[in-house]
């Protein structure tokens, strides 16, 4: 697995940090107080602790709770982005690597353990790997028209894919848990985006890796286009190995399906 280093993680860290000390700087005064009751939460402003249980905060005026809440929440990010880097330079200072899974489950535990009253009102800077993943595979995209001879081919998602190939890549993906997109739109710098073959999303880096099936290397003009792709990815900051892969096959070299999964695992850590 390629691991995400130190620097990066820091650089990762001061960002998000950055957002959280820009939104405290706009922040409103007092106290939020979150009720329950019947099931339900119910939100109370206090200007000093000392009020019991302060003035009721009404449906018209739930911009202050959400603020309130939202300043509690960009102070207890902070301090815990500080504990991470903390942990990290540590960990460099012994001559290790701090996987950055771990950071992201240490800032995402600041949204996790509020209340639900407090979450509905938040906009967290890292969300929960579960809710993270749950977004990124329902983001709504238009990919690339079929022509009408094209042949049909469904991948056990119910996705229409273009070859066999293709389908067998989608369902290995789907039995191996890995989320992933087909034929997303991606810009890279050319004048048009390009449709990478699968996004396939690292849950434990967050990032997305491009994954390329080169299906008909035979042809020169097919395989000039498919290094010329390659090429154009990596100007753009995709590189091989790193946040791109890619199989190639020919008529007389099918696609190995066993170094293809050695490939994602060894890439992804899964």
């Amino acid at each position: 697995m390629i691991t995400v280093g130190t620097d990066e993680q820091i650089r990762i860290l001061e960002k998000l940090t950055a957002k959280a000390e820009a939104s405290l700087r706009k922040a409103p005064e007092g106290i939020l107080n979150v009720m329950h009751s019947a099931g339900r939460s119910q939100y109370y402003y206090k200007e000093s602790p000392a009020e019991r249980p302060g003035k009721y905060i009404s449906k018209k005026n739930m911009k202050l709770a959400a603020a309130l809440a939202q300043r509690d929440y960009d102070r207890d990010f902070v301090a815990a982005a500080a504990a991470a880097k903390k942990r990290i330079l540590d960990s460099r200072k012994l001559g290790a690597e701090r996987n950055i899974s771990l950071m992201y489950d240490e800032l995402s535990d600041v949204f996790e353990r509020l209340s639900e009253g407090r979450r509905v009102l938040i906009n967290p800077y890292v969300r929960p790997t579960g809710q993270f993943v749950s977004e990124w595979e329902s983001f709504v995209y238009k990919g690339l028209s079929f022509s009408e001879d094209a042949p049909e081919i469904y991948s056990e998602r119910g996705e229409r894919v273009r070859s066999k190939s293709e389908k067998m890549i989608a369902d290995k993906l789907l039995l191996m848990k890995i989320p992933y997109r087909y034929e997303c739109p991606l810009n890279i710098g050319r004048q048009m985006p390009v449709y990478p073959d699968f996004m396939i999303l690292d849950v434990r880096e967050r990032k997305v890796v491009i994954y390329e099936h080169f299906g008909m290397m035979e042809d020169s003009k097919y395989a000039c286009d498919a290094l010329n792709k390659i090429a154009d990815y990596e100007k753009a900051g995709y590189y091989v190995g790193m946040n791109l892969l890619f199989t190639m096959e020919s008529s007389n070299c099918p696609l190995n399906m066993r170094l293809f999964e050695k490939k994602i695992r060894v890439r992804l850590g899964v």
